[in-house]
């Protein structure tokens, strides 16, 4: 019986981690639109301090 690992061609390997470090880079720039834009209006709604949103990056 024949036990050779088939490799993937080289193109559908680069397609693979194309799609994942995009798909990285997409949660990134999503992270940082909440942080910059929802983040201020959910803090004043709440009422909250500067100070008591740790554990949240700051605005740049």
């Amino acid at each position: 019986m024949d036990t050779r690992v088939i490799e993937s061609a080289p193109g559908t390997r680069r397609r693979w981690t194309l799609t994942a470090v995009s798909a990285a880079q997409l949660l990134v720039v999503l992270d940082g639109t909440i942080v910059n834009i929802a983040l201020p209006s959910a803090q004043s709604a709440l009422g909250m301090s500067d100070g008591s949103r740790l554990g949240v990056p700051p605005r740049l």
